[in-house]
Parts: C-alpha cells; sequence; structure tokens
C-alpha cells in the first residue's frame, strides 16, 4: 500500500499527465497551422543538402 500512495500522490500533475507521442502532431496542430514546418525542426530529414568538403 505504501508503494501505490508514493506512485499517485507524491509525484506532480506535470509527473502524471504525459502527452503520447504518437499524438505530437495533433497537439502541434492545434498551436500552429504549419505542421510540417515543426516537423522540419524536429530532425524529420533536411531541406537543403549537407556541405561536403572545404
Amino acid at each position: 500500500a505504501e508503494q501505490i500512495y508514493r506512485l499517485t500522490s507524491l509525484p506532480t500533475v506535470d509527473d502524471r499527465y504525459v502527452i503520447p507521442p504518437m499524438h505530437r502532431e495533433e497537439a502541434m496542430q492545434m498551436l500552429n497551422d504549419d505542421v510540417l514546418a515543426d516537423k522540419g525542426e524536429a530532425g524529420f530529414g533536411f531541406r537543403e543538402a549537407p556541405a561536403r568538403g572545404a
């Protein structure tokens, strides 16, 4: 019973509720209209080819 108490009552609200990663795009769409720009910023590809050599 002590362990259940520690898991349920001691964490803060931020620790209890987590947005699942699969719903990230939906959450970003509610905040911003351009979801693809946010995906590009998160590392889902490059818009410019990387420069090679000097």
